[in-house]
């Protein structure tokens, strides 16, 4: 089974089979797994379709294209004979897509395949005195004492997003809204430092 998209590999000592993944995921949309045996061996290789996947995905065996890949949210499976230094090429395209909180449907996080992105708000008054805690122990927490910046609502254009946000040309895993009051810039959550950050957005639909 292959669950995760991350560098890695896994030796199947019973067999003297081992699996090799490498990819750039999530800045790319795929996975390439390598199958290392010194005899061919027969085993089912089953590889996550994530639920967020769109449609056409798909893989490939040693460059030639497979029929029926799985539906997202289900596994795709791969039954054969493997050989020494056979590759399974795995495509699992991601796109735009909100998720609302379940007591307020208008309030709503903003993702990318299975990214959380952060709309940055600005570094305006905050200062490395009151970013962080003190690294010496007792650790004291900073405070900060500056009134919190609003978060602006954003208006929809339609339930898609796509309609209302656009990749920033040039910029991996970077979007920004259009037709707003005051655009805002989205970045994958686990890449923003030392930034002010909305995750949850009041979203209005066009009057």
């Amino acid at each position: 089974y292959v669950n995760l998209f991350i560098p890695s590999e896994v030796e199947w000592r019973e067999r003297g089979v081992r699996v090799v993944q490498e990819t750039r995921f999530p800045d790319q949309a795929t996975t390439t797994l390598t199958i290392h045996a010194p005899k061919a061996t027969a085993f089912t290789l089953r590889i996550r379709v994530p639920a967020w996947t769109l449609h056409g995905g798909g893989a490939r065996l040693n460059g030639k294209l497979l029929d029926g890949f799985a539906e997202p949210g289900s596994y795709f499976a791969l039954t054969r004979t493997w050989k020494d230094g056979d590759r399974v090429e795995v495509t699992l395209p991601m796109g735009l897509h909100t998720h609302p909180m379940p007591d307020d449907p208008s309030l709503q996080a903003i993702m990318y395949g299975p990214l959380v992105l952060v709309g940055r708000m600005g570094t305006e008054g905050l200062t490395p005195e009151n970013l962080r805690a003190e690294p010496t122990m007792p650790r004291t927490v900073p405070e900060f004492k500056e009134k919190p910046a609003p978060a602006p609502e954003l208006i929809a254009q339609s339930d898609n997003p796509n309609d209302w946000i656009h990749p920033v040309p040039g910029r991996t895993l970077e979007f920004v809204t259009a037709g707003q009051p005051s655009d805002i810039t989205f970045v994958p959550f686990n890449r923003l430092f030392d930034e002010r950050y909305g995750v949850y957005w009041k979203i209005s639909p066009r009057g």
